[in-house]
């Protein structure tokens, strides 16, 4: 993207503009959050749960540098049993920054973020 506007003169589309500005908010809330041990390698988050009718589930999202994308996988012990599995590769800006903003939001709720401030965070 940077390439496309600076060396051939392409003026970016507002999607292009808010993918940017999520890796920048991304990039910038690292830098902004305290470090923990492993955190600069790898990040991921997961929840495991147990709803009020004895249902299990699980949600994780985490980073795999080697294929440069996110992956979001989830199930719930249901009757069948839900799964599902997401990935935004780093190929597809767009993707790429909403998950990193997701993962980035999830991991500042254990720390010091309130659940309303992530869930409006999500929705913009």
């Amino acid at each position: 993207m940077r390439n496309r506007i600076e060396h051939d003169f392409q003026r970016p589309d507002i999607k292009d503009l808010e993918a940017l500005f999520d890796l920048v908010s991304a990039f910038v809330a690292i830098l902004q959050t305290p470090m923990t041990p492993g955190f600069e390698d790898h990040m991921d988050f997961s929840l495991h749960f147990q709803a009020p009718e004895e249902r299990q589930g699980n949600f994780s999202i985490a980073d795999n540098g080697k294929a440069k994308k996110f992956v979001a996988e989830w199930w719930l012990d249901t009757d069948p049993p839900q799964e599902g599995k997401l990935e935004a590769s780093f190929a597809n800006p767009e993707d790429f920054a909403y998950f990193f903003r997701v993962l980035l939001l999830l991991n500042q709720f254990y720390s010091f973020a309130s659940y309303e401030h992530i869930r409006a965070r999500l929705k913009a």
